[in-house]
């Protein structure tokens, strides 16, 4: 288990980052084959996590590992129109003085930088017209950190225009209970309320 674990852990930091350009530093970008051993390393961690557990923690870790299965099911049947990306904001200085620290990280600080860690998945399929789709998003159980997932939109958006595509995350509808889908929609902007 721990030997997957840390296969994972290298394969965060030795992929490829997009660019030199900021929003590019929070996205690393994996290959199908190392999106593959990554995967089945989250969920045997999820799996292992979920039997020591009890409650809603159990529940959760059983929900992860269901969502990282999830994943893999479609690396299995995806072509080369998908990409796989994973979302480190704690990369950009900026957000992670605002962040800080995790509340819990379980991976081994000796071979991988916390910064370095992707926070969340994301599956994106490359349409021909120009259209980015996010197919899937799965939290990485190894670790937890007090931020915003809406900011995981914000970053989509720009990776958008910095590479003339459009985003669709209309597919996260059926996933996940629909979470995601509420969480990068604007169906509910809190930040757009006006003050009370």
């Amino acid at each position: 288990m721990f030997h997957l674990l840390l296969s994972f852990l290298y394969l965060c930091v030795s992929s490829g980052i997009l660019s030199s350009n900021a929003i590019n530093r929070i996205f690393s970008r994996h290959g199908k084959t190392q999106m593959k051993i990554i995967c089945e390393a989250l969920e045997e961690y999820a799996l292992i996590e979920s039997n020591r557990m009890k409650g809603s923690d159990k529940l959760m870790f059983e929900n992860m590992a269901s969502n990282i299965r999830a994943g893999l099911n479609i690396l299995e049947t995806s072509g080369i129109d998908m990409i796989y990306f994973g979302w480190t904001p704690l990369n950009d200085n900026d957000i992670f003085e605002n962040i800080g620290e995790p509340t819990r990280n379980d991976n081994d600080a000796s071979m991988v930088e916390t910064i370095h860690i992707p926070l969340y998945f994301i599956f994106v399929r490359i349409k021909v017209n120009g259209t980015m789709i996010v197919e899937r998003i799965f939290h990485n159980p190894t670790i937890d950190v007090n931020i915003n997932p809406i900011m995981m939109k914000e970053h989509l958006e720009n990776l958008c225009v910095l590479s003339n595509t459009t985003l669709d995350i209309s597919p996260l509808k059926n996933h996940d209970n629909g979470r995601w889908y509420l969480i990068l929609s604007d169906i509910f902007n809190f930040k757009r309320l006006p003050d009370i």
